[in-house]
């Protein structure tokens, strides 16, 4: 947040039951419908300190610097006005048998491309069956770090949203062919007036094309209800499509997202992603208007205009793993990890 004015919470029509409590605000937020944002201020000897609402477990403490209406990075929900950059990833990439995270493998690459928003796929900690919510805390933790919302949705290998930014909503579509999988989607509290729509899925490896446009008409439907609502959002979908080739994608998803090439790449400019890095089975996709924010990523001694597909063995291969600590050598080369991560980098002024 840029500019915080401190009031009292009563003098705030949107909130209720806040009692003498004071607060820092800026202009009132609309999160969505009669859903408004209070972060509540105490003092403490001589510090003010901010609690701001958060999805999953307790909120964290931001300390206001003293003499200003200044806040951390991560409550910038509010701002009047600035420019941010945000790094999205799209990640199915568990190891071991049971379609977990907690060889560690993935999670040291999640350490070392540091992304802000990621739809991932299989997320589990152990196993779905095992899982406790202090386990997948524990993975969001270690992974990302402990300011970062979650979503998790349902299933054996269930899809989910992380987020260092608030999730405002998060809800699900059944998958037309798998009965135990769906697509899940989260409303991404980015800075700025217009949130982000950012959409997790993991299709059938034999009858995606058959999913492809019920998930798109699903998506759609969402989009309508929500503007006949008077809201709207950037749009993004992350995932492992399983596809051999592009043509379905292309095809059945042009009427939302940009499509066309170019697409993400490697160090050698390889923008396959499967294991054995022959087809397309990971997207990561952005509407045109969002699309139209993307700046290039650079890792090193190399530059990607469109994104980067993530593979320790080709850093491994260049001598260039010294660049994405701490991500080991045998990161991508599990034999249960199927698929490479994606990651895209988004600069936006609002």
């Amino acid at each position: 947040v840029s500019e915080w004015t401190r009031m009292d919470a009563e003098m705030n029509s949107h909130c209720s039951d806040c009692g003498q409590n004071s607060e820092y605000m800026s202009s009132v937020y609309q999160a969505s419908s009669n859903n408004y944002y209070c972060t509540f201020v105490f003092e403490y000897k001589d510090e003010v300190i901010a609690c701001r609402p958060r999805q999953n477990g307790d909120s964290k403490p931001i300390p206001i610097k003293s003499g200003t209406t200044l806040g951390f990075d991560d409550i910038r929900s509010h701002s009047n006005g600035g420019t941010v950059t945000i790094r999205t990833m799209t990640a199915n990439i568990t190891s071991g048998s049971k379609q977990g995270y907690s060889k560690g493998d993935g999670i040291r690459i999640f350490q070392a491309l540091k992304p802000d928003i990621v739809m991932i796929q299989e997320f589990n900690m152990y196993s779905h069956s095992k899982d406790t919510e202090d386990d997948i805390r524990k993975l969001v933790d270690t992974a990302f770090g402990p300011e970062f919302n979650y979503y998790q949705g349902d299933g054996d290998i269930p899809n989910g949203i992380i987020s260092r930014y608030p999730i405002l909503d998060s809800g699900y579509w059944k998958s037309n062919v798998i009965f135990n999988r769906d697509w899940n989607w989260a409303v991404v509290d980015i800075p700025g007036p217009k949130n982000l729509l950012a959409v997790s899925v993991h299709l059938s490896t034999d009858y995606n094309a058959y999913e492809m446009p019920v998930l798109v008409n699903s998506i759609k439907s969402k989009l309508k209800e929500d503007a006949d609502k008077g809201i709207e959002y950037f749009v993004m979908i992350g995932g492992d499509f399983n596809t051999t080739n592009r043509s379905d994608v292309k095809s059945k998803f042009a009427d939302v997202f940009t499509v066309s090439a170019p697409y993400p790449v490697d160090q050698k400019g390889n923008d396959k992603t499967n294991s054995a890095r022959k087809y397309p089975y990971d997207y990561l996709l952005c509407a045109p208007d969002w699309c139209q924010n993307e700046i290039p990523i650079t890792i090193g001694s190399h530059t990607y205009n469109h994104g980067h597909v993530f593979d320790a063995r080709v850093y491994y291969e260049l001598h260039e793993l010294k660049d994405v600590p701490p991500v080991q050598v045998g990161d991508s080369s599990d034999q249960y990890m199927q698929h490479m991560a994606i990651i895209r980098d988004f600069k936006y002024t609002y």
